[in-house]
């Protein structure tokens, strides 16, 4: 590679560029993006993960801001910094602490109420009013 050459996440920038004058706010895929660039599903990947960590630098350089709706392969972009944008950022970041809470944190606190019954009560607690409460509270503080 080429000192000169565009890292992934300028070829990125690009590629948004190029895709908000043919298609506005229309939101893309990473499938999308592969499609069109003629690369694999896994390098369209690469370059939104790229575009990502540049986005979120502190001295980032991006001129675009991409957001994720939805997981995994069923993951929808977008491009934007208008209020709209900062909802979905809020909506997804609740989505991901609650899905991480409810695959990981649940069953846990569960085993360890069955390995050690003495704290199952404890455990209930925290299942039933403190972690539902704490979502409730971050819900209303991110307006989602």
């Amino acid at each position: 590679m080429n000192e000169n050459d565009p890292t992934r996440w300028e070829i990125m920038e690009q590629w948004i560029e190029h895709w908000q004058e043919e298609n506005g706010d229309v939101p893309f895929t990473c499938e999308g993006l592969a499609d069109s660039l003629e690369i694999s599903n896994p390098e369209a990947t690469k370059l939104i993960q790229a575009q990502m960590l540049e986005q979120n630098r502190t001295d980032s350089r991006t001129k675009f801001v991409i957001e994720r709706r939805g997981r995994t392969r069923a993951a929808v972009w977008t491009i934007g910094v208008r209020k709209k944008n900062l909802r979905q950022v809020n909506e997804t970041y609740f989505d991901d602490i609650e899905v991480k809470a409810r695959r990981t944190l649940r069953p846990t606190l569960r085993r360890i109420a069955e390995l050690n019954p003495q704290l199952a009560k404890e455990v209930e607690q925290v299942l039933d009013g403190a972690l539902d409460g704490a979502f409730m509270v971050m819900k209303a503080a991110l307006r989602v």
